[in-house]
């Protein structure tokens, strides 16, 4: 039983959760567009785009023109 004193503390404050999700999605983007044979400066722009829009922009790989978006399901 938790007495009236008792702070209940979180492990992650929202916004800390936030930027690890960001962090997250910024990660896979950039190494799936590192991997379709961008180079790294391309790939760190496109990763951020995605990371914060949910959509990356065209970009030219060598499958030709691409673009990542978030799923809608």
């Amino acid at each position: 039983m938790l007495s009236n004193n008792t702070k209940k503390t979180e492990t992650q404050s929202p916004s800390t959760q936030h930027s690890s999700s960001l962090l997250k999605r910024w990660k896979w983007a950039y190494r799936k567009i590192r991997s379709l044979g961008c180079r790294s400066a391309s790939s760190a722009w496109h990763a951020t785009r995605f990371a914060l829009f949910g959509s990356s922009g065209r970009f030219f790989s060598s499958r030709g023109w691409t673009k990542l978006k978030v799923s809608s399901d």
